[in-house]
């Protein structure tokens, strides 16, 4: 269920920045059936960690199911640091993708990495934790207050058996409550 959520997820970005860096020259290129070589990074804060490996995942196969002329990659340090993962994005913007998604360890860390693709006519779309004062053309992510709400009323407080069995890992490892989380 989860990597079918991440695939449409990813498949929706991917086709969404794929509009966003059209041109004439792949206007032309369409026309005459040669399919241009596109290149989309995703970008995260702790590259090798389950839930982004399961977004990269949801990306590499919606890129499939595009067609062969999409690349994809994922980039990130291995540990959590905002500054080494606005550091790889800076490393991203010089390989000039067609695209990024990213996961902002700390909004504001980000923003001239995420600015600078922008100026450089790199499409940024945030995805799971937002930058939102940079300039990315969009964000994809759950709405926690509304989340819980609706997990509230589809099965009450309790998300196991007994007392609340909730748990949320914050990026740097520690053990969140759900009322932490929101």
């Amino acid at each position: 269920m989860k990597k079918r959520f991440f695939a449409l997820l990813l498949l929706v970005v991917v086709v969404a920045l794929t509009l966003a860096g059209c041109n004439s020259a792949e206007e032309k290129a369409a026309e005459t059936n040669v399919k241009k070589e596109e290149f989309y990074s995703m970008v995260v804060f702790t590259k090798g960690a389950e839930y982004f490996n399961w977004c990269y995942a949801g990306m590499k196969d919606a890129a499939k199911t595009i067609g062969d002329h999409i690349k994809v990659e994922l980039q990130g340090p291995a540990e959590w640091d905002a500054s080494l993962e606005a550091r790889a994005l800076e490393q991203v913007i010089a390989k000039k993708p067609n695209g990024i998604l990213v996961a902002a360890a700390d909004e504001a860390t980000l923003i001239p990495a995420i600015n600078k693709a922008i100026d450089a006519g790199i499409p940024v779309i945030g995805f799971d934790s937002d930058s939102p004062e940079s300039k990315r053309i969009a964000y994809v992510g759950t709405n926690n207050y509304d989340f819980v709400g609706w997990r509230e009323s589809h099965g009450g407080n309790d998300w196991g058996s007994g007392r609340s069995r909730y748990l949320s890992r914050a990026g740097d490892g520690r053990p969140r409550r759900k009322s932490a989380r929101l």
